[in-house]
């Protein structure tokens, strides 16, 4: 999904208004982290301290590891094994 890394950041958050599904936020010490996801990818959103958008990109797996406590896979739709 490089082509939407490379989009401009008004863009890429006119998509994420308009089109991606918010997952929940993370909040850090100095910055906090909206996810979201759109066309079956995760999508995070970088906020700095005066809440000002910083960064918009493709989650990559090794992102993701930061919200497995906080995410339910039955809550994002897929079956659980019992």
């Amino acid at each position: 999904m490089k082509p939407f890394n490379n989009l401009d950041l008004h863009y890429k958050s006119e998509i994420l208004k308009q089109q991606a599904n918010y997952l929940l936020t993370l909040e850090m010490e100095e910055f906090s982290v909206k996810l979201y996801t759109w066309d079956r990818f995760f999508i995070e959103q970088y906020f700095d301290e005066e809440q000002q958008v910083s960064r918009i990109c493709i989650a990559e797996k090794d992102d993701m590891i930061k919200y497995l406590k906080k995410i339910s896979l039955a809550d994002l739709g897929y079956p659980t094994v019992v």
